[in-house]
C-alpha cells in the first residue's frame, strides 16, 4: 500500500514501503544504526524520544494555502541519538540551514567543503546522516550516506523504503557525522521524557532555530478563522493529507505509549497523555473517512480543545 503505514509491519528496516513523512524516515534511520550496534529498538520508540508525535510544528509554504509540517525533529537529535547509543556530531547547527535551499552559493560551498569532510569520514569508517540531496522521487528526506567513490566525488547511500543504493547528488541541507554507536537500550521514562522535553522547549524557543515556525494552536486558530468566514477557501484535499500525517505521528506515538504503560503508570498523568493523543489520532480518522466541509469546523474545533490540553500535560512530564 504506497504511502500508507501499516502499523502491523515492521518499521526497524530501511526497505519498506514508502513513508512520505521525514521525521518517521529520520527515526527509522536512527533505528538502523542503533540495530548495527546492537540495540534492537523501533520506529515508534525513536519517533516518541524525538518529539515528532507528541506536539506538531509547522511552517507556511508560499505555494499551498496550508501551512506544512516544519522540519524542525532535529532540535534535540544529538540527545536523542545518545539515547540509542548513537553519536552524532553536527556539521553545522540546525539554524544554519535556513534558506540553504535558495542559496546558489552553497551548492558551490558544499562541494569544496561539505564533499571532502563526508569523504573524510567516510575513510574513518563513520557514517553520515543526510537530510535532502538524494538523487530520488523521494529525496527530500533522511539518509544515511555510507560510501564514496575513490575516483570521484561521487557519494552514495540509502534512504528509508529503498533498496538500492541512492546517490546523494544535490547539496544536502543538514549533516551528522555518526561518530560512534553504542549497544544501548533506554528506558520507557527516559524516551517518554525526552520526546516532551523536545516539544515543550520547542514551543517555547523553536522560532530562534527555525524562523517562520508555527504552532499547532495558532494554525488550528486560523484555519477555524478561514473556516468561520468561507469554508470553501479551506482546500480539503491538503487537509485530508495533513490530517494523514498527524494521524500517522499519533498512531506511532499512541503504539509506544499502550506498549509501555506497565512501566510508564508511575509517571503522573501518563494516562491522561495516552487518552488524549489516541483521541486525537481518532478525531483525525473519522474525519478522513468522511472529508468535507461539513464536517471539518467540528473536527478542528474539537482538535484545538485536544491539542491544548496535550501542551497544558507536556510539561509535567519534563
Amino acid at each position: 500500500m504506497p504511502g500508507v503505514y501499516d502499523p502491523a509491519m515492521s518499521t526497524s528496516s530501511l526497505t519498506r514501503n514508502p513513508l512520505p513523512d521525514s521525521a518517521i524516515n529520520m527515526a527509522n534511520c536512527l533505528v538502523d544504526l542503533a540495530c548495527d550496534a546492537g540495540t534492537g529498538i523501533d520506529c515508534d520508540a525513536v519517533l516518541t524520544a524525538l518529539g515528532a508525535g507528541i506536539g506538531f510544528f509547522f511552517t507556511q509554504s508560499a505555494d499551498d494555502d496550508l501551512p506544512g509540517f516544519a522540519e524542525c525533529h532535529d532540535f534535540a537529535l544529538m540527545e536523542t541519538a545518545a539515547l540509542f547509543g548513537v553519536r552524532i556530531r553536527a556539521m553545522h547547527p540546525p539554524r544554519a540551514r535556513h534558506r540553504l535551499s535558495e542559496s546558489e552559493e552553497f551548492a558551490e560551498h558544499f562541494t569544496d567543503s561539505y564533499v571532502p569532510l563526508i569523504e573524510r569520514a567516510l575513510d574513518n569508517n563513520q557514517r553520515v546522516l543526510a537530510f535532502r540531496g538524494w538523487s530520488s522521487e523521494a529525496g527530500a528526506t533522511w539518509g544515511i550516506v555510507d560510501r564514496h567513490d575513490n575516483d570521484s566525488d561521487a557519494l552514495w547511500g540509502r534512504i528509508p523504503d529503498c533498496a538500492e543504493p541512492i546517490r546523494l547528488d544535490q547539496p544536502a541541507l543538514q549533516c551528522y557525522v555518526v561518530e560512534e554507536l553504542q549497544s544501548v537500550k533506554p528506558n520507557a521514562k527516559d524516551i517518554l521524557t525526552r520526546g516532551a522535553m523536545t516539544a515543550v522547549e520547542l514551543r517555547e524557543r523553536g522560532s530562534q532555530v527555525y524562523p517562520e515556525l508555527l504552532q499547532t494552536l495558532v494554525v488550528f486558530e486560523e484555519l477555524i478563522r478561514k473556516v468561520e468566514v468561507d469554508t470553501n477557501t479551506v482546500s480539503i484535499d491538503e487537509i485530508v493529507t495533513l490530517f494523514k500525517r498527524m494521524e500517522q505521528r499519533r498512531r506511532l506515538t499512541v503504539r509506544f505509549l499502550a506498549k509501555n504503560v506497565a512501566e510508564l503508570e508511575a509517571i503522573k498523568r501518563m494516562p491522561n497523555l495516552l487518552f488524549l493523543t489516541e483521541n486525537d489520532a481518532v478525531a483525525c480518522r473519522r474525519f478522513l473517512k468522511n472529508a468535507n466541509h461539513a464536517t471539518l469546523k467540528k473536527t478542528l474545533v474539537e482538535r484545538l480543545e485536544i491539542n491544548r490540553e496535550i501542551e497544558g500535560l507536556l510539561a509535567s512530564f519534563v
